[in-house]
């Protein structure tokens, strides 16, 4: 199929074939591959798509940016290193501590919900206390 224009459509399946394509390398050099957000222009004659790449650690688990920031940075928040893939307990539902976006100056620590995808956000002061009160539980 060849391409006359670059649409809304056309930029979702390139991402979605690029992505696939991605695999295979990021398989043989033992990394995490993802894509991310494109824009395309209003003339259908560019389309840009952001790729993020990541070391794996011995696990096989994904290093991301945010896990390696809040690693570096945790004791500026009142947290720990060690603070990381923790999971507490809020409004009945449990979330893993999954690392720190430092430019969220009102909710910088990033979670996840225990059994889902979704990724919250939550301030310092809170992931800290709700930490201390699964400890003592």
């Amino acid at each position: 199929m060849t391409i006359k224009s670059i649409d809304k459509a056309t930029a979702k399946l390139l991402a979605a074939k690029i992505q696939e394509a991605l695999q295979d390398l990021a398989e043989e050099h033992g990394v995490s591959i993802k894509r991310g957000n494109g824009t395309f222009s209003p003339d259908g004659n560019n389309f840009t798509l952001k790729l993020e790449i990541n070391m794996l650690d011995e696990s096989g688990e994904v290093i991301t940016k945010e896990m390696t920031d809040f690693k570096d940075l945790a004791h500026q928040y009142g947290l720990k290193p060690e603070d990381l893939g923790r999971e507490f307990i809020h409004n009945n539902m449990t979330y893993k501590v999954i690392g720190l976006k430092s430019r969220a100056y009102k909710t910088p620590i990033l979670c996840q919900r225990v059994g889902t995808e979704k990724i919250f956000k939550f301030p310092e002061n809170s992931v800290a206390k709700l930490l201390e009160d699964c400890a003592a539980a």
